[in-house]
């Protein structure tokens, strides 16, 4: 993965694209390309922004992405989700949003990926 950069500001609604943040439930990265997700992004992101992000909606292409990007089985990832596989690949071929639920259990999926990268980085800044 490319390597995460710390930000100070935070966007303060989902909408807030010029900061490169978060945009009405479709997780944006800004100048990066659109098939990396900055999860730090994500984890540093307020309570409110997580909820409107959840509340406009997720794509499965999302999680989809997420999912690709552990490593780990994607049938055990998307068990532990509770979110049926053939759910994400129906809803990721006609570029669907999840249900509120899936999604904000995908958003704390990635969530709890970028406070593991700000965890690994601090340690490697310790060295």
């Amino acid at each position: 993965m490319t390597p995460v950069k710390k930000t100070t500001s935070k966007p303060s609604t989902p909408r807030d694209v010029e900061n490169g943040r978060l945009d009405n439930g479709v997780i944006s990265i800004g100048k990066l390309d659109p098939g990396h997700l900055d999860y730090a992004v994500i984890y540093e992101a307020s309570a409110q922004d997580r909820i409107d992000i959840v509340k406009g909606g997720i794509k499965a292409s999302i999680a989809k992405r997420i999912v690709s990007d552990l490593d780990m089985p994607a049938a055990r990832t998307y068990e532990a989700l509770h979110v049926s596989i053939s759910t994400i690949n129906r809803k990721a071929k006609t570029d669907a949003l999840l249900r509120s639920d899936e999604g904000e259990r995908v958003l704390g999926l990635a969530k709890l990926v970028g406070q593991v990268e700000s965890m690994v980085q601090g340690m490697d800044g310790a060295e």
